[in-house]
């Protein structure tokens, strides 16, 4: 709240702009901004203020911030470095994936070039914190020595408040900002992987790829069944051809209606596959309440490459026509634009909330709805569990996986044909075909990364007396960084930071003018100030000046121009 003198009141207004965007550890800058954005010049001080700021939106005032920090910069070359070696900043490098199945990534982006040491990283992942607390979080090794532990921070969120913070929040580790990033939380890939004749070379497309599909363009789609008919894995719902429905539509209340654990999250990171085989499986009819024999069973085979940890689901379903069998229902979906895409007949997948390997539960399930099939066996009482222990209703032991599930018969017959189904070319996936709905994998424990640097440590140079200059040169009586009319300078640069100089100043007649020794300013710095006057303190007068310059037995001569203010042309 703020006094307008122009309405005479007080108002409302915004003082201040900002966000909530999280913590940056480094800032960029190749532009003047305060000079039409122009670049910024080598040697050239520049003043930069930090502050910190908080907001409260019941605080009066709402917003406080800290009193300026002011620090003042002037880029340089660094010494003892090949100027033409140093890596870009901002320039990424990705990890390799050494180890581990996640579908992560590790990223560095370099932040000061110089700090590069070349050295080897190794990117670890816990699903533990030191105290115990179940984050996954991950470390940096080099040589052996943890030199960053225990991040939380993937994809610019702070695993351990489940908060964005923002990429730039990632430690800046030897001047390298380390990202680390976990996949987006979906699924991955649809194909089959056998059909009636064995297994597919390379497997084949099962999925409306032109929707947005995982596994978009595999070229072998026409492989996926010997007797030539595709099927597409999608929704029940005919009207969610996208992929973007088709996830969130199939997953909404997967591990139970309100559970916060639910979601998408409860499948990753185990694959499923539907079988059809020539055994098949039981099906629930919930409609109905009876189990009727299927052609398919259904399987979360949690690692591919592990058939041990593999467990059997229940599919359930809907009688729509009524005939009690699981077939094609009487109409077309919409992944294609004809009327020529019949699909099975919707339905869910159960999972029995022990998940214990083989059909345990699968026959546990079977034993339960067959001894009540009332009682729980509604959707009521075994789906909608509330609970991440599945327990949403007494007695229940099962909750839902999967949504409105389907198979589509691409361009399979018109559905309005009079023989429908006679007349499509195949009513179910054929027998010996597996498909197979692969997740994304987040970082794990079970996860390397390594980064490699080599090839962006600058390489070195050794310092050359040869380098050094002098701005401006020729000084027309003014220097911008001068503060006053008797604060006259020009600049040396490119000095050695280390070891010793001298600048010895002379006229054109041989006169000695002024000495400037390293050992007056210190270590560290490239630079030094000629305040245009003599040894004794007397400004010098306009003219052209000798500069001698050495440092290890080494030497340069410079000439420089002086023009003082009062003798400038235009002042005349």
């Amino acid at each position: 709240n703020v006094f307008s003198a122009s309405l005479g009141e007080i108002i409302n207004k915004r003082t201040q702009f900002g966000s909530d965007s999280g913590i940056k550890r480094s800032l960029s800058v190749s532009k003047d901004a305060l000079n039409d954005g122009i670049p910024l010049k080598t040697n050239r001080e520049y003043y930069f203020a930090v502050t910190a700021y908080g907001y409260n939106p019941f605080g009066i005032p709402r917003t406080l911030e800290s009193s300026l920090s002011i620090m003042a910069l002037r880029p340089q070359y660094p010494e003892g470095v090949l100027t033409d070696s140093l890596t870009a900043s901002g320039t990424l490098t990705t990890a390799t994936h050494t180890d581990g199945a996640s579908d992560g990534s590790v990223k560095a982006s370099v932040v000061v070039s110089t700090a590069i040491t070349g050295e080897d990283y190794v990117v670890t992942f816990s699903d533990t914190l030191p105290d115990g607390a179940k984050v996954v979080n991950w470390s940096v090794t080099s040589g052996g020595t943890v030199v960053s532990p225990n991040n939380t921070i993937q994809g610019g969120v702070d695993f351990a408040t489940a908060k964005p913070v923002g990429t730039g929040a990632n430690p800046i580790i030897e001047g390298l900002l380390f990202e680390v990033d976990g996949p987006p939380l979906e699924f991955k890939d649809f194909y089959a992987t056998q059909n009636a004749l064995g297994a597919i070379d390379g497997n084949a497309g099962a999925a409306a790829d032109y929707y947005g599909y995982p596994g978009m363009g595999r070229t072998n789609i026409g492989n996926q069944q010997s007797n030539g008919s595709t099927w597409f894995i999608t929704t029940s719902n005919t009207s969610n051809k996208a992929y973007e429905d088709f996830y969130g539509y199939i997953t909404r209340y997967t591990a139970g209606y309100s559970n916060p654990a639910g979601g998408i999250q409860h499948l990753i990171p185990d694959d499923y596959e539907f079988r059809f085989t020539e055994k098949g499986g039981k099906m629930w009819d919930d409609e109905n309440g009876v189990f009727i024999d299927v052609p398919m069973e259904v399987w979360n085979v949690g690692v591919v490459s592990d058939p041990a940890d593999d467990f059997q689901l229940m599919p359930m379903y809907w009688d729509d026509d009524g005939d009690g069998v699981w077939n094609l229902a009487a109409g077309d979906h919409s992944i294609s634009g004809g009327t020529n895409d019949p699909f099975l007949e919707g339905f869910y997948v159960l999972e029995h909330y022990l998940q214990e390997p083989g059909t345990t539960g699968y026959e546990a399930i079977i034993a339960a709805l067959t001894a009540d099939p009332t009682s729980n066996g509604a959707m009521g009482g075994y789906i909608w569990a509330s609970s991440p222990n599945y327990l949403g209703a007494p007695g229940q032991i099962t909750s839902v996986v999967m949504m409105n599930m389907t198979f589509a018969n691409w361009n399979g017959g018109l559905v309005g044909d009079p023989t429908f189904p006679a007349n499509v070319d195949a009513v179910m996936p054929e027998t010996g075909t597996v498909f197979r709905m692969v997740t994304t994998k987040p970082n794990s424990a079970l996860d390397v990364f390594t980064l490699q640097t080599g090839d962006m440590k600058p390489q070195a140079k050794a310092v050359q007396v040869s380098d050094v200059n002098v701005w401006p040169n020729p000084y027309f009586g003014y220097n911008p960084e001068e503060r006053n009319p008797i604060d006259q300078r020009m600049h040396f640069t490119h000095l050695p930071e280390s070891g010793s100089w001298k600048i010895r100043i002379f006229d054109l007649a041989g006169n000695h003018i002024r000495t400037l020794n390293g050992s007056s300013v210190g270590d560290g710095t490239q630079f030094s100030v000629w305040d245009l006057r003599n040894d004794f303190g007397v400004p010098v007068a306009s003219g052209m000046y000798i500069a001698h310059v050495e440092s290890g037995g080494k030497s340069k001569i410079l000439k420089l121009a002086v023009v003082q203010p009062e003798q400038r042309l235009d002042r005349y």
